[in-house]
Protein backbone atom coordinates (compact mmCIF):
# COMPACT_ATOMS: atom_id res chain seq x y z
CA UNK A 1 0.00 0.00 0.00
CA UNK A 2 3.02 2.23 -0.03
CA UNK A 3 2.42 5.26 -2.16
CA UNK A 4 -1.37 5.01 -1.86
CA UNK A 5 -2.73 8.52 -2.11
CA UNK A 6 -5.90 10.10 -0.82
CA UNK A 7 -7.30 13.56 -1.43
CA UNK A 8 -8.03 15.71 1.59
CA UNK A 9 -9.12 19.31 1.13
CA UNK A 10 -7.33 19.61 -2.23
CA UNK A 11 -4.08 18.24 -0.75
CA UNK A 12 -2.66 14.86 -1.66
CA UNK A 13 -1.42 12.95 1.37
CA UNK A 14 0.55 9.73 1.43
CA UNK A 15 -1.55 7.57 3.79
CA UNK A 16 1.37 5.65 5.23
CA UNK A 17 3.28 8.87 5.93
CA UNK A 18 0.24 10.58 7.45
CA UNK A 19 -0.58 7.54 9.59
CA UNK A 20 3.03 7.37 10.73
CA UNK A 21 2.88 11.02 11.77
CA UNK A 22 -0.36 10.43 13.69
CA UNK A 23 1.14 7.37 15.42
CA UNK A 24 4.27 9.30 16.45
CA UNK A 25 2.19 12.25 17.68
CA UNK A 26 -0.08 9.92 19.67
CA UNK A 27 2.93 8.23 21.29
CA UNK A 28 4.52 11.58 22.18
CA UNK A 29 1.26 12.82 23.69
CA UNK A 30 0.60 9.55 25.46
CA UNK A 31 3.91 9.49 27.28
CA UNK A 32 4.57 13.17 27.91
CA UNK A 33 5.42 13.42 31.61
CA UNK A 34 3.28 15.78 33.65
CA UNK A 35 4.95 18.77 35.24
CA UNK A 36 4.17 19.86 38.80
CA UNK A 37 1.42 22.27 37.70
CA UNK A 38 -0.32 19.58 35.64
CA UNK A 39 -0.10 17.11 38.54
CA UNK A 40 -1.65 19.69 40.89
CA UNK A 41 -4.48 20.38 38.42
CA UNK A 42 -5.11 16.65 38.09
CA UNK A 43 -5.09 16.23 41.89
CA UNK A 44 -7.63 19.04 42.20
CA UNK A 45 -9.81 17.46 39.50
CA UNK A 46 -9.66 14.03 41.14
CA UNK A 47 -10.40 15.57 44.55
CA UNK A 48 -13.49 17.25 43.08
CA UNK A 49 -14.62 13.98 41.52
CA UNK A 50 -13.68 11.95 44.60
CA UNK A 51 -16.70 12.95 46.68
CA UNK A 52 -19.69 10.63 46.19
CA UNK A 53 -22.35 13.31 45.73
CA UNK A 54 -20.23 15.31 43.27
CA UNK A 55 -19.48 12.19 41.28
CA UNK A 56 -23.20 11.40 41.29
CA UNK A 57 -23.94 14.88 39.94
CA UNK A 58 -21.35 14.41 37.19
CA UNK A 59 -22.83 11.02 36.35
CA UNK A 60 -26.30 12.56 36.18
CA UNK A 61 -25.02 15.31 33.88
CA UNK A 62 -23.49 12.62 31.65
CA UNK A 63 -27.03 11.37 31.03
CA UNK A 64 -28.44 14.84 30.24
CA UNK A 65 -28.79 16.15 26.72
CA UNK A 66 -29.44 19.69 27.97
CA UNK A 67 -28.06 21.80 30.84
CA UNK A 68 -29.87 21.43 34.18
CA UNK A 69 -30.34 23.50 37.31
CA UNK A 70 -29.47 22.28 40.81
CA UNK A 71 -33.12 21.49 41.60
CA UNK A 72 -33.31 19.04 38.70
CA UNK A 73 -29.99 17.45 39.63
CA UNK A 74 -30.44 17.06 43.40
CA UNK A 75 -32.58 13.89 43.09
CA UNK A 76 -29.62 11.86 41.82
CA UNK A 77 -27.74 12.05 45.11
CA UNK A 78 -30.58 12.47 47.63
CA UNK A 79 -29.56 15.94 48.79
CA UNK A 80 -31.47 19.19 48.74
CA UNK A 81 -30.89 21.83 46.08
CA UNK A 82 -28.66 24.00 48.30
CA UNK A 83 -26.25 21.11 48.94
CA UNK A 84 -26.31 20.19 45.26
CA UNK A 85 -25.53 23.85 44.45
CA UNK A 86 -22.50 23.81 46.74
CA UNK A 87 -21.20 20.63 45.10
CA UNK A 88 -21.84 22.08 41.64
CA UNK A 89 -19.90 25.21 42.65
CA UNK A 90 -16.86 23.05 43.49
CA UNK A 91 -17.21 21.20 40.19
CA UNK A 92 -17.44 24.51 38.34
CA UNK A 93 -14.32 25.83 40.09
CA UNK A 94 -12.39 22.80 38.84
CA UNK A 95 -13.78 23.14 35.31
CA UNK A 96 -15.77 19.91 35.45
CA UNK A 97 -19.04 21.73 34.78
CA UNK A 98 -19.91 25.03 33.17
CA UNK A 99 -22.33 27.33 34.93
CA UNK A 100 -24.51 29.81 33.09
CA UNK A 101 -26.76 32.33 34.81
CA UNK A 102 -30.25 32.79 33.46
CA UNK A 103 -31.84 35.44 35.65
CA UNK A 104 -31.68 34.07 39.19
CA UNK A 105 -31.27 30.51 37.99
CA UNK A 106 -27.92 28.80 37.45
CA UNK A 107 -27.80 26.19 34.72
CA UNK A 108 -25.04 23.54 34.71
CA UNK A 109 -23.62 21.46 31.89
CA UNK A 110 -20.79 18.97 31.84
CA UNK A 111 -17.49 20.09 30.30
CA UNK A 112 -17.32 16.75 28.49
CA UNK A 113 -14.43 17.18 26.09
CA UNK A 114 -11.99 18.82 28.50
CA UNK A 115 -12.65 16.42 31.38
CA UNK A 116 -12.62 13.36 29.14
CA UNK A 117 -9.28 14.46 27.67
CA UNK A 118 -7.70 15.07 31.09
CA UNK A 119 -8.84 11.67 32.36
CA UNK A 120 -7.78 9.98 29.13
CA UNK A 121 -4.32 11.58 29.35
CA UNK A 122 -4.00 10.35 32.93
CA UNK A 123 -5.11 6.85 31.92
CA UNK A 124 -2.46 6.92 29.19
CA UNK A 125 0.15 7.81 31.81
CA UNK A 126 -0.99 4.87 33.93
CA UNK A 127 -0.88 2.45 31.00
CA UNK A 128 2.55 3.61 29.80
CA UNK A 129 5.67 1.59 30.40
CA UNK A 130 7.73 3.01 33.30
CA UNK A 131 10.88 3.24 31.17
CA UNK A 132 8.97 5.24 28.56
CA UNK A 133 7.88 7.65 31.27
CA UNK A 134 11.46 8.27 32.31
CA UNK A 135 11.49 6.21 35.50
CA UNK A 136 13.22 2.98 36.40
CA UNK A 137 11.61 -0.32 35.44
CA UNK A 138 9.62 -1.94 38.21
CA UNK A 139 11.48 -4.38 40.46
CA UNK A 140 8.25 -5.80 41.89
CA UNK A 141 7.66 -9.48 41.30
CA UNK A 142 4.49 -10.58 39.52
CA UNK A 143 1.67 -11.41 41.94
CA UNK A 144 1.75 -15.13 41.07
CA UNK A 145 5.39 -15.41 42.15
CA UNK A 146 4.82 -13.55 45.40
CA UNK A 147 1.79 -15.65 46.35
CA UNK A 148 3.57 -18.90 45.50
CA UNK A 149 6.56 -18.11 47.75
Amino acid sequence: MSGEKTHYQDDVIDRTGFKGFIDIFAQMRKHKPMDENERQELADLLRALGEFNRLSLVYELCQCQQPRNAMCLCDCCSVDASVASRHLKVLAQEGVVRMEKKGRERIYSLNRLDIAQKLRDFANQIEGEPAELGSEPSTQQPIEQVQGA
